[in-house]
């Protein structure tokens, strides 16, 4: 499930996304898929999906904007995803 955040993306590089959405918890699988697929080809070992989980929660039971989850998409399929997490402030 994915929130009503929906902004436009601009390329900036040769690879076009269709949007950019801003993610909630259920969306961690999706971002999941993404991170592991670049484990095994950046040769690092990925951490389990429920790692993800259990520190999306401790962090929104702190803040809920504290963790964020943004995943860019083309087709219908999530090509890109990355997290932010806000420190201090």
């Amino acid at each position: 499930m994915v929130s009503e955040s929906i902004t436009p993306f601009f390329p900036t590089n040769f690879l076009m996304y269709d949007f950019v959405i801003e993610g909630t918890f259920d969306d961690l699988a999706d971002f999941h898929a993404v991170y592991v697929e670049t484990a095994q080809r950046d040769r690092f070992t990925p951490r389990p999906l429920r790692y993800f989980e259990r520190m999306w929660k401790a962090m929104e039971a702190e803040d809920h904007a504290r963790l964020r989850l943004f995943l860019a998409k083309k087709d219908g399929d999530v090509l890109a995803a990355t997290t932010l997490v806000t420190v201090g402030g």
